[in-house]
């Protein structure tokens, strides 16, 4: 017996609508975790490519200026430096939101570990070589992606860590 009906119209009945909720509340309880598992991926990836961006440019930029720049690595923040005169840092601006350059990726539950020859800091020299070579593991929800700076060329590389 459907109270609700209004003649000529056809209507759920309360079976009909208590099973689909039903149907729909298994549904997103089996592909939520799947979405944000695909959002976490997908937020280490950017992270790991705007790192990987931020390390060519800062390459780019020592070699154009013929002057040493390069980051430092501080928890969840790395930023953007040029050595001055007797090696003091000098806070560069970024080059797009003329503001400090300072990278901060603790609002997406990222983490740094930067490992530059026991430091956690490297520039580039006029030539485009690192000072250390070495890696920056980025990682979140159980996924870690680790970025490469090859000694002498610079070259950097990025590789998902397979887990």
């Amino acid at each position: 017996m459907n109270f609700f009906a209004i003649k000529g119209l056809r209507s759920f009945t309360l079976a009909e609508l208590v099973i689909v909720i039903l149907i729909a509340g298994i549904l997103g309880a089996v592909g939520l975790p799947i979405i944000g598992g695909a959002f976490a991926d997908m937020g280490l990836r950017s992270a790991a490519q705007r790192l990987v961006a931020d390390l060519n440019y800062m390459r780019n930029m020592a070699i154009t200026e013929g002057s040493d720049c390069g980051f430092e690595f501080t928890g969840a923040t790395y930023k953007a430096f040029k050595l001055g005169a007797g090696g003091v840092h000098e806070q560069l601006i970024h080059p797009i939101k003329h503001t400090p350059w300072a990278v901060d990726t603790s609002d997406d539950k990222i983490k740094l570990a930067p490992d530059f020859s026991g430091t956690a800091e490297m520039y580039f020299d006029a030539s485009g070589s690192p000072h250390p070579a070495g890696t920056i593991v980025l990682a979140a929800n159980g996924l870690t992606i680790t970025i490469t700076v090859q000694a002498g060329t610079g070259r950097v590389s990025a590789q998902r860590d397979q887990g």
